[in-house]
This record gives C-alpha cells, sequence and structure tokens, in this order.
C-alpha cells in the first residue's frame, strides 16, 4: 500500500507539473501560477490531482455530482469562455464512465449552448441546470439551495467558477466587476455549509476554491488583493488553464481506476474545442470564437493530453530495468 500511494504521488507530481506549464502572452497578468499552485501545494502536503481524484473516488462514485462552470460578459463574452466548459464535458465523462456517476451541470442561462455542444462532442448526456445573471445574491442562494435539495449531490466541482472577492463581487483577472455574471458560487457555499465534498478548479485566484489562500493571491496577481476568492472547497486544483487541470483530475482519476483507456483522445478533444467554438464559445484572452483554451491552440490540448496519457500509462507498467538484468556473457564462476 505504500508503495502504491508513493507510484500514485510520483504520477500526480508530474500531471501537476504539466497542467501548470504557464503560456500566457503579455499584455495578461504572467507569472502567477507557479506561486498560486505552491501556496496550496505547501498547505495541503500532497499533488493537488491527486487530493482531488481521491476525495471524488471516495465521494462521486454511484451519486450524483454537480459540476458548476462558466463566466460571460454581455458585450465580449455573450455566451461565455472557452475555458471551463470543456473541463466540464472532461470531467463528466470520466466520472459517469469510470465512477458510475450521474453528472448534473450548472451554468449562467447565457452559457448553455457552449456548454451543450461540448458535452455532445465529449458524448456525455447529462442535465443542465440554468441560473440567470445578475447581482441577486439572495435569489441565486435560493435556487442554488434548491438544486442541491433536489439531487442530493455526493460531490460538487467548480470549474473556471469565479467567486465572491473581498466586496463580495465578482472580478475578472483585469479587476473588472462581473456585474452580469450568475451567483454560480452560492452553490458552493452552501455546499460548505452542508458538509457536501467540494473541489475548485481554477487559473487566476479568483475562482471558488481559492478563499484559503487570500495571501497568495494577492502575492501572486497584480489585481489579487481586489480579485482574490474568499470561497472555498475541500481540495483545489490550480492549473495555468482551468480546462487543463480537469484534463489533470482525468489523468489522476483513470491512474487510481487502473484505466487509461478512459482518458480522452485527441479526436475528442479538438472536437470538443471546436464545437464549443461554433456554439458561441469565445477563448478568454483574444475574446473571439476559435477552438482555442485562454490563448493555447488545439494543439497544445493535444500535446498535453499526449504526455499525461504516457505519464498514466507508464505509472501502471512494471519493467525489468536492462541495466539490472546480468549481461549474457557475464562470467558466473
Amino acid at each position: 500500500m505504500t508503495r502504491n500511494l508513493a507510484n500514485a504521488r510520483l504520477v500526480a507530481d508530474s500531471i501537476d507539473r504539466v497542467i501548470t506549464i504557464e503560456m500566457r502572452p503579455q499584455g495578461v497578468p504572467r507569472g502567477v501560477i507557479g506561486g498560486l499552485y505552491q501556496a496550496v501545494r505547501d498547505a495541503v502536503g500532497d499533488p493537488l490531482t491527486l487530493r482531488a481524484a481521491q476525495l471524488l473516488l471516495r465521494a462521486a462514485a454511484n451519486r450524483t455530482v454537480l459540476i458548476a462552470t462558466g463566466a460571460g460578459e454581455a458585450r465580449l463574452l455573450p455566451k461565455g469562455e472557452t475555458d471551463g466548459p470543456i473541463g466540464a464535458a472532461t470531467l463528466a465523462r470520466i466520472l459517469a464512465l469510470g465512477l458510475n456517476a450521474r453528472p448534473v451541470l450548472m451554468t449562467p442561462t447565457a452559457c448553455v449552448e457552449p456548454l451543450a455542444a461540448a458535452l455532445r462532442a465529449y458524448g456525455v448526456s447529462a442535465e443542465i441546470l440554468t441560473m440567470d445573471g445578475g447581482p441577486d445574491v439572495a435569489a441565486a442562494r435560493a435556487l442554488s439551495m434548491q438544486w442541491i435539495d433536489t439531487w442530493q449531490p455526493g460531490a460538487m466541482v467548480a470549474i473556471e467558477l469565479k467567486g465572491a472577492a473581498p466586496d463580495g463581487k465578482l472580478h475578472y483577472m483585469t479587476g473588472r466587476d462581473c456585474v452580469f455574471d450568475a451567483r454560480l458560487d452560492q452553490a458552493f457555499i452552501i455546499a460548505r455549509e452542508r458538509g457536501i465534498p467540494t473541489v475548485g478548479v481554477g487559473d487566476g485566484g479568483n475562482e471558488v476554491g481559492f478563499g484559503p489562500f487570500p495571501a497568495a493571491v494577492a502575492a501572486a496577481h497584480p489585481n489579487g488583493a481586489l480579485i482574490a476568492s474568499t470561497v472555498a472547497t475541500d481540495e483545489l486544483v490550480v492549473a495555468a488553464v482551468s480546462n487543463w487541470g480537469c484534463c489533470g483530475l482525468e489523468a489522476m482519476i483513470a491512474f487510481l481506476l487502473g484505466r487509461p483507456d478512459l482518458i480522452h483522445g485527441d479526436a475528442m478533444g479538438v472536437a470538443g474545442l471546436e464545437s464549443c467554438a461554433a456554439a458561441g464559445g469565445v477563448d478568454g484572452i483574444y475574446l473571439v470564437p476559435a477552438p482555442m483554451e485562454d490563448g493555447q491552440p488545439s494543439g497544445i490540448h493535444i500535446a498535453l493530453m499526449t504526455i499525461m496519457r504516457h505519464v498514466v500509462e507508464n505509472g501502471l507498467k512494471t519493467v525489468q530495468y536492462a541495466l539490472d538484468m546480468p549481461a549474457q556473457n557475464e562470467d558466473r564462476g
């Protein structure tokens, strides 16, 4: 058991490194991910994808899992970003296939079409619950409570989902208010109050999950003191792109199940990004409906998935190291 856990940590360490490779262009906050990741890692000890995957294996098997994503802006992101829906589809798929879980998605009303397109591309059939945008926190809390009461989730996951900052508002990484965004963060506040296991996936510090780390967000991000989320989750996966964080979770769940075949393939990853963009999902850096995630084209998605797939496959193999084998012409005395 000790050896198996040690192996899992090695695999998860590699996956964590892959998903935290920062590739942001100049003009947007850079040099952020390393500091955020290290602060969370120092606090919890083990690799972040390992802890989050273990939680989902414990809490999500044969249960409903509420997965929330979607961030929009009426003028520039009218149907939301491509970062978030792809991650939600990735996670929904492996939870259904690997854990026999029932994924139910939660998203702002305006963001339904790109999310639905991503789910179709990943072969996922799931109900999508919608919440209207706006600053009415009380209404958002009431609707969130109704959903939780109805679905009785075993676990909940927030992906690229903004959480209330110290001023009570949602903020973009630039510091701008998200006055048109839905207050889905309230669902995770309720979940914590009720003891429902939760996971957050984020890439900037303004997302649900970063609540325990305001100092780290302030230190790592130029707008950190303003935008830092106050909403906590039980486990937090920090990634350079939130979609990648979910891909890392997928890889780690596949490893723990001994099922590398569950990791989505290249064609599915490309189709997901293309379908999401065609349905109106916008790249969060360049603000265009293109098959990209936070400025990175689909080829990067394929490359990172290829690496993580090999990390998982090799982590499940045992080989006889050639240098440990006796040479055929060795004098055996």
